[in-house]
């Protein structure tokens, strides 16, 4: 979590995904089609939110920056596994990892 006066332009972030280490996806968020006031624009015309709601865009969403990288597993031919390592980065905010398990 940041404050808002620690990244001054939220629209001049590199964003990363990355499986095992290996990066499938690179975006920027100077690229989105949505505005993040837009996307909580049109949520809160069909629900409240509150303070501290997080908002979860997709890094698939933005353009990627001259590559052809694909975001999705479907297009990419690869599908996520037990024990894989999921990693998405934005600059400045840290990266969120998770790791797949198989079903109990």
């Amino acid at each position: 979590m940041v404050t808002p006066d620690e990244i001054p332009d939220p629209y001049n972030l590199a964003m990363h995904a990355r499986i095992n280490s290996e990066e499938v996806s690179y975006g920027h968020t100077k690229g989105m089609r949505w505005s993040f006031e837009e996307m909580i624009a049109y949520v809160s015309r069909g629900e409240t939110l509150y303070p501290g709601e997080f908002f979860g865009s997709g890094i698939g969403t933005v353009p990627e920056s001259g590559n052809n990288r694909r975001c999705c597993g479907l297009e990419m031919g690869r599908y996520l596994k037990a024990g894989d390592k999921v990693e998405l980065e934005v600059e400045r905010l840290g990266t969120l990892t998770n790791f797949i398990v198989a079903p109990a």
